[in-house]
C-alpha cells in the first residue's frame, strides 16, 4: 500500500477495539459470569436475566439478528454491571498481537486511535504503559456508517493527523470505511473463519491476516505531499 499524505501531518493507523485489542468471547464470557453473580445476588428476575443473557450471547457468537441490535445487546448486561460497580477487566482477555502491533505504531512515532461501538471506559489505564500513555483518542460511533468514519477523519485532521489505515475482524465496518475514502488501507483480520480470504479481497480489502504481526503499518505511506 502506496499512501501519501499532507506534508507536516503524522500517519494516523484506527484500531477496533473488539478482535482486534481485545478479545471479545473471553471477555464477553468474564462478563457473562459477573453478570449471573449479581443476578443473583440482586434476586433478578430469571426470564430478563436470560433474556439479557441470549442477547449478549448472540452476539459474541456473532449473530447477526444481534450484530444489528449491537448497542441494546451489549447494554443489557454491561449497563447493570456499571451499575453495581464492576469494571471491565480489559487486561484479562488482551489480544497479544493486537498489542504488538500498536506498540510498533506507536514506537515509530504515528498516531493510533481506537474506534468502538460503545465507549470503551478504564480501557487505558488498563493497557501496558508504553501504549496507554501514548495512545490517542478513543471514538464511540456507528462504524456501518461512512459518515462516522468521515468525522473520525475529520476530527483527527484538526490535531494534524492523518488517518491512513482501520483494521477490523468484522467486514462490514471495513465497506463502510472503503465507502468513506479509497485511499484509507484496510486490514481484516481473521479470527473465527467467518469469511475467506478470497472473499475479503474480492470486497476491495487490502489485507487478510490471521496475525496482526505481519502487518507493516509504519510501512504503508509512501510519502508526503502539499
Amino acid at each position: 500500500m502506496d499512501i501519501y499524505i499532507p506534508n507536516g501531518t503524522i500517519a494516523t493507523h484506527s484500531f477496533d477495539l473488539w478482535g482486534v485489542v481485545v478479545d471479545q468471547e473471553k471477555l464477553g464470557n468474564i462478563r457473562l459470569d459477573q453478570f449471573r453473580d449479581l443476578a443473583q445476588d440482586q434476586g433478578m428476575d430469571e426470564a430478563v436475566r436470560d433474556e439479557a443473557i441470549r442477547k449478549y450471547q448472540g452476539l459474541l457468537n456473532g449473530e447477526a439478528w444481534a450484530i444489528a441490535d449491537k448497542s441494546n445487546c451489549i447494554d443489557g448486561v454491561e449497563k447493570l454491571l456499571k451499575q453495581a460497580g464492576f469494571e471491565t477487566p480489559y487486561n484479562q482477555a488482551f489480544l497479544e498481537d493486537g498489542l504488538s502491533a500498536a506498540h510498533d505504531i506507536l514506537e515509530a512515532r504515528e498516531g493510533l486511535i481506537i474506534f468502538s461501538s460503545k465507549m470503551p471506559e478504564g480501557l487505558r489505564e488498563q493497557l501496558p504503559e508504553d501504549i496507554g500513555d501514548r495512545i490517542g483518542d478513543f471514538y464511540e460511533g456507528d462504524k456501518r456508517e461512512a459518515a462516522d468514519f468521515a468525522r473520525i477523519s475529520e476530527a483527527e485532521k484538526k490535531q494534524g493527523k492523518t488517518l491512513v489505515s482501520h483494521t477490523a475482524d468484522e467486514l462490514h465496518e471495513l465497506l463502510a470505511a472503503r465507502q468513506f475514502s479509497s485511499e484509507l488501507g484496510l486490514i481484516y483480520v481473521n479470527r473465527n473463519n467467518s469469511n475467506t480470504r478470497d472473499a475479503v479481497l474480492a470486497q476491495g480489502i487490502d489485507l487478510f491476516v490471521d496475525d496482526l504481526r505481519t502487518v507493516s503499518y509504519t510501512g504503508m505511506v509512501a510519502g508526503n505531499h502539499s
